[in-house]
């Protein structure tokens, strides 16, 4: 992990807003990380694709509304 901005928790799963390395991540309830959306890029959002492949751009607020439904916001660049 590299700067986690925000946590949320759904389901005693911990989700991670993984800013500088421009990814959700999740850690399930054996505690393995897996990311959950971005590929590590650092480059603006693209539309209808899935979540894994669109890099978030330093994502740092999520909340959990199912455990396959999730929202986030990024910054702007100025971190």
């Amino acid at each position: 992990l590299n700067t986690p901005y925000h946590v949320a928790v759904f389901n005693d799963e911990i989700y991670i807003a993984d800013s500088l390395n421009h990814r959700i991540r999740k850690i399930n309830t054996q505690g393995i990380i897996s990311t959950i959306a971005g590929n590590g890029l650092n480059a603006p959002s693209l539309r209808d694709v899935p979540a894994i492949s669109s890099p978030p751009q330093f994502p740092c607020y999520i909340v959990v509304v199912r455990g396959t439904e999730f929202y986030f916001s990024e910054l702007d660049g100025s971190v």
